[in-house]
């Protein structure tokens, strides 16, 4: 289960102590599965709903949950299927040059970063259009124009370099147009970025899951780093506020 470590701009239990809470959170699994033993399907469950809400609040902060994230197939899939020594930050915006970028997916793995561009829809067929454009065709409808996600990709390449430096010599910076239930009809141009749809998903998540290293001490500093840049608002805990008002 990868950890959730960044919803978009929401207030993170990791950004006080990543080191603290990534050990606290196989300690979480742990209590979890003892919880569950009888109840199997409820246990991946329960740590997503705790995930969400370390990704969402500390004990002094909040920030406002989109209602949406508890059914997000895409967010759960990664919660739930990638191995823990994987730390996700989904949807963040991260500080470049001082200016907030509003990223897609960013899965942080023992050796390699991937910068993730997801396209959704069952048995949806991508195919390219225009420099800025691809068409999406689902049902037998008709097609749709959609942002062409490698303009996402490069974004976060742009974005990512500067704080993978320091460790370029042993993370990777990989990127992947990631399709889990539909079809990407492309010219293969882009020799850089991986392209996975519903005939090659199995093969790529079984190369992620099979994984068995263990988190690394430069992935860690790597992820440290992108959350202290990352972008946070919240509200403090209604306990907090109250006692902020009568300290004032």
């Amino acid at each position: 289960m990868a950890q959730l470590v960044k919803l978009e701009d929401y207030v993170s239990r990791y950004e006080l102590n990543l080191y603290h809470y990534q050990s606290r959170f196989v300690a979480l699994k742990k209590r979890r599965a003892e919880e569950g033993k009888n109840h199997k399907t409820s246990i991946s469950r329960k740590i997503f709903t705790s995930q969400l809400k370390w990704a969402s609040s500390t004990v002094k902060e909040f920030s406002n949950l989109d209602p949406a994230y508890l059914n997000d197939e895409q967010l759960q899939f990664f919660t739930s299927k990638i191995p823990d020594s994987y730390f996700l930050f989904y949807k963040p915006a991260i500080l470049h040059k001082a200016a907030p970028v509003e990223l897609e997916v960013i899965l942080a793995g023992p050796g390699a970063i991937w910068c993730i561009a997801l396209l959704e829809g069952k048995d949806a067929i991508y195919q390219e259009d225009t420099k800025h454009f691809w068409k999406r065709t689902e049902d037998g409808q008709k097609s749709k124009k959609v942002v062409n996600p490698f303009i996402a990709l490069e974004r976060m390449d742009f974005v990512l370099k500067p704080y993978l430096e320091p460790f370029k010599d042993r993370l990777q910076l990989k990127k992947a147009v990631l399709c889990q239930n539909g079809y990407v009809d492309i010219h293969p141009k882009w020799s850089d970025v991986q392209v996975v749809d519903k005939r090659t998903f199995g093969s790529w998540f079984a190369r992620l899951a099979s994984d068995p290293s263990p988190p690394k001490s430069h992935q860690l500093k790597f992820i440290d780093a992108l959350l202290k840049a990352s972008v946070t608002n919240s509200l403090l805990q209604p306990e907090w506020e109250e006692n902020s008002g009568l300290e004032e």
